[in-house]
């Protein structure tokens, strides 16, 4: 068996893109916690890519030892769930800690579907090329925290939900052209630069959160209302990189430029006193 047998390259999949006989396959996985490459994908993912659990959709339920082989029946419903059919080709991708792509591929093997391949390199190689990813909106996307039975903080955590222009994920840029409009861009607190470390060689950060954050704000003061809106900007994250027991938020290649991006907006209502200080006006 050869190499092109087993792999495919990050720039022979990019070729494919769009293929509907093309189905990439993403198969994060962490032994200490099963739903964390889940939750990894709807982060960020490689474009038209889907999401296989490894106990959930591949594994047997009723095998006393847990993980084993789903039957066959289970193995071909769950295939065509993900729009798998006998011409498919099969493209699984992890992040080169747990080799699940393998594992899936072997399963493909064992159940007489030859085409499939991994991805080398995994999604890390994939993100730190600079490829497309795709995000899904997860968890809690809107926030609402009330003060007293009244709306005092809003915060809009995710790129599906947008407010006068702003929204996660836009540039710098265009979040100081949308602050513009209600006010005068101002600093809402001292940068919080944090040093970064080199990994695999990559930059990265201990967190999503640990990434340093140049956070501004517009005070929209009478006639037009009485609110500050802060939007954290940071560093583009492309992924996730997992070393040992730690979990770091990727940038990118060390001679890359990161792109400074909008990462949470909140909108604090200040006619009120509160945790952002007394009433403004």
């Amino acid at each position: 068996m050869q190499r092109d047998d087993l792999l495919i390259s990050t720039a022979e999949l990019a070729a494919l893109a769009g293929r509907p006989d093309v189905r990439a396959v993403d198969l994060r996985w962490s032994l200490d916690n099963p739903d964390a490459g889940e939750r990894e994908h709807e982060l960020a993912h490689i474009p038209g890519a889907l999401y296989l659990h490894w106990y959930r959709d591949l594994s047997d339920p009723d095998d006393p030892i847990l993980g084993q082989i789903a039957p066959p029946e289970r193995f071909r419903e769950a295939m065509e769930r993900a729009g798998i059919g006998d011409e498919t080709l099969v493209v699984g991708y992890d992040d080169n800690v747990i080799f699940m792509a393998a594992r899936l591929a072997w399963c493909l093997h064992f159940y007489g579907h030859d085409r499939v391949r991994w991805l080398e390199g995994g999604l890390p190689k994939w993100a730190a090329e600079g490829r497309p990813l795709e995000r899904y909106s997860y968890g809690t996307d809107l926030n609402i925290d009330a003060l007293n039975g009244v709306p005092y903080i809003i915060s809009i955590l995710v790129p599906n939900r947008s407010w006068r222009g702003l929204r996660v994920g836009i540039p710098q840029q265009e979040a100081e052209g949308a602050l513009a409009l209600l006010g005068p861009p101002l600093a809402a607190a001292p940068p919080f630069m944090p040093r970064a470390d080199t990994l695999k060689g990559l930059v990265v950060y201990p967190s999503l959160e640990g990434r340093p954050n140049r956070p501004l704000k517009a005070e929209v003061r009478p006639p037009n209302g009485c609110y500050d809106v802060v939007v954290d900007i940071q560093p583009r994250a492309t992924g996730v990189l997992v070393d040992r027991d730690r979990r770091y938020a990727v940038i990118g290649p060390p001679e890359a430029q990161p792109e400074w991006v909008a990462t949470r907006i909140r909108v604090i209502n200040r006619a009120v006193a509160g945790p952002a200080g007394k009433a403004a006006c």
